[in-house]
């Protein structure tokens, strides 16, 4: 089966809301099968988990979240009881605020897609959700959840067996560091890396990413997906390449933060023209001789 799929935009700056593909690998032949659709449905992120002190304020950050259709972006906050305290925020120049019974905070509506919140006291090992919620004008609807953790910094942190951080925490590091106790339990590692560009800002090359990113997540592919802007500066392999040219670049990248497979893309040819590959990245080179 060919690796190249190249799926048609009538301009670069379309190519946010329009078509995007979806696929699956299978772990011994490294073959790809590809799902080309469009959708413009809204896509809600609300950003990663937060840890904050026992009292304090942070920013809800819901930026990388889109509608399909062009539509102004409605930002709508949903806080947990006993997150935040409405005395302690005024949030009168936004498009509208509830509170639960008038006390704490219930949920905030605003067009500013960074939300400045501050925190009421709880105990630390406290954690309360929020949820972020946007819409399009037809009616169709996103949300997203992310934790708020109070913690205590006084104190060493609780050591808990979480296989996904195991993995995040070792990537800089290499395989045989990671336990093998819990190796069979690690779902495949897939890093998804634009080739360099400079027709397209960063900006939205990583937006891009993102999109990808949570269309294989939509479709339920148990894949652990790293991007390149996830990764923390400090725990970088040494070699490691932000700005890669060439699918190679991408598959030695895939190969030094432990990812059994990489998806890659770029504009080929011509503008509208958009070209994505998914291959193994332990036997690229093997892989692309045989098509």
């Amino acid at each position: 089966m060919n690796n190249n799929y190249r799926i048609k935009h009538s301009k670069i700056s379309t190519i946010i809301p329009l078509l995007f593909a979806t696929f699956s690998l299978t772990d011994i032949q490294a073959q790809t099968d590809m799902f080309i659709f469009g959708s413009s449905r809204p896509v809600a992120e609300a950003g990663r988990d937060i840890k904050t002190l026992s009292k304090g304020s942070i920013f809800l950050d819901g930026s990388r979240s889109y509608i399909g259709d062009g539509s102004k972006i409605k930002y709508q906050w949903l806080f947990a009881p006993g997150l935040a305290l409405e005395s302690d925020n005024d949030f009168r120049s936004e498009i509208s605020s509830e509170t639960y019974g008038g006390k704490f905070l219930k949920s905030v509506s605003t067009y500013k897609p960074v939300l400045d919140v501050k925190l009421a006291e709880n105990a630390p090992g406290t954690k309360l959700e929020v949820i972020l919620r946007i819409k399009d004008r037809i009616g169709f609807e996103d949300t997203d959840t992310l934790v708020v953790e109070y913690y205590d910094p006084s104190k060493p942190p609780e050591i808990v067996a979480d296989t996904l951080s195991i993995v995040q925490d070792t990537l800089a590091f290499g395989l045989n560091q990671i336990d093998t106790s819990i190796n069979d339990e690690i779902p495949p590692r897939l890093l998804i890396q634009e080739l360099v560009d400079k027709r397209i800002s960063d900006v939205d090359a990583q937006i891009i990413n993102s999109m990808i990113k949570d269309q294989i997540r939509s479709l339920g592919f148990d894949y652990i997906i790293l991007l390149t802007k996830d990764l923390n500066k400090r725990e970088r392999p040494k070699n490691y390449k932000v700005d890669c040219k060439t699918e190679l670049c991408v598959s030695k990248n895939g190969q030094l933060i432990n990812a059994q497979y990489a998806l890659t893309w770029d504009f080929a040819d011509a503008e509208d023209l958009l070209s994505m590959r998914a291959f193994k990245t332990q036997n690229y080179s093997e892989t692309f001789n045989m098509l």
